[in-house]
């Protein structure tokens, strides 16, 4: 017990008896394994909230210094043709954006927290609303030189769904995809139905997930240490809520490499309502 007050919880009792001391010695073991194992998880998560913060700081500082330098030469004026004025207003367009979605995924992975997601039910037709997800994401799918493919069947059963929540869903997978995707490669969403449930894989043609990072890159605050990580950035966030959106539709999620190609990211929506047998059209939801 002196050494639990202490903070050294691997400490065990040994009792040379048996009965009720013996059981009641067992018992302590157990217990002091368990407060070791949720001090270290604690610990874990402590370090994964303070490397969070490093991210975030330096996720906000460089569009914030990049939009502050163009506002500069904006005002400034010296010798800007009206091209040069174009350019500088998209790029400070594109960074506000990124600032935002930074600061939309940290509201999200608040309600997550804080088991605040609640789906709001509707008729969601997958093919429709991958379409659109895709048509938002045109600009930067055309920067990237990436080819986005949806091999979704329209035929395929309407699911109930919350449909913000699933092109949210789409957007950040579609994202991270094109973060790892080479110049001239592709990235296919598809889905097939599997008795009770329709399984959805975002697939790209890029360099994979290192195999040790494979069962860690749903957690949240984690950022595998890619190659190319330097390049692509990221919160840290953006799976952590792919995750949480797919298990508040009592769904499951995975993310496995693809032998010869790059990493696919698959998951399962149960078909537990009876779907419509129409639907008048696809449902759009904006991304912001």
């Amino acid at each position: 017990a002196h050494e639990l007050t202490s903070g050294d919880y691997s400490a065990q009792v040994t009792v040379k008896a048996y009965g009720e001391l013996d059981e009641l010695a067992n018992t302590f073991n157990k217990m002091a394994a368990k407060l070791a194992n949720d001090m270290n998880e604690l610990r874990r998560q402590e370090l994964l909230r303070r490397e969070l913060i490093m991210n975030i700081t330096h996720d906000l500082a460089t569009p914030l210094t990049a939009i502050a330098g163009l506002g500069e030469s904006l005002v400034d004026g010296v010798n800007q043709s009206r091209e040069d004025y174009e350019a500088t207003g998209r790029i400070v367009v594109r960074e506000t954006l990124r600032l935002r979605r930074l600061v939309k995924d940290l509201h999200m992975m608040a309600k997550v927290e804080a088991e605040a997601m609640q789906p709001q039910w509707k008729a969601v037709r997958l093919a429709a609303l991958v379409d659109e997800v895709l048509a938002a994401l045109a600009t930067e799918f055309e920067r990237a030189n990436v080819e986005p493919v949806n091999s979704i069947a329209y035929n395929l059963p309407v699911i109930q769904a919350d449909p913000d929540m699933l092109t949210r869903v789409f957007s950040n997978l579609c994202d991270n995809a094109l973060h790892h995707t080479p110049a001239g490669g592709t990235v296919t969403i598809d889905a097939i139905q599997r008795d009770n449930y329709l399984e959805v894989s975002v697939a790209d043609s890029g360099e994979g997930i290192p195999t040790g990072a494979l069962p860690r890159v749903f957690d949240r605050f984690y950022r595998a240490d890619f190659s190319r990580q330097a390049i692509t950035g990221g919160s840290g966030l953006g799976l952590a809520i792919v995750r949480a959106i797919i298990e508040a539709h009592g769904g499951s999620i995975w993310a496995e490499n693809v032998p010869g190609s790059g990493a696919r990211f698959v998951f399962a929506l149960p078909l537990g309502f009876s779907a419509p047998t129409s639907i008048s059209g696809a449902i759009t939801m904006p991304i912001q």
